[in-house]
């Protein structure tokens, strides 16, 4: 769970480095917040779940994620080859 919250988000930083044009378009700067705020809900679902509790904010955190994901991968399929 937290692989989510640290690589993923370095991977994204590391792509938008090497690619300035996907840190320059108009969703980079929701992706970043939309992911960051699944990853922060993974990560008490997660406590959560290991204090006994039902972990329930494991999933609509997922969710979140994988709609950060889907908001970065946006401006790569939508590209022109510019």
């Amino acid at each position: 769970m937290n692989l989510v919250g640290f690589t993923v988000s370095t991977a994204f930083g590391l792509i938008h480095r090497q690619y300035p044009g996907l840190a320059n378009s108009r969703p980079a700067g929701a992706q970043f917040r939309i992911d960051q705020a699944g990853a922060v809900r993974l990560v008490a679902g997660k406590a959560n779940a290991d204090g006994g509790g039902g972990g329930m904010p494991v999933k609509p955190g997922s969710l979140v994620v994988a709609a950060g994901a889907a908001l970065f991968l946006w401006p790569i399929v939508t590209c022109d080859g510019d």
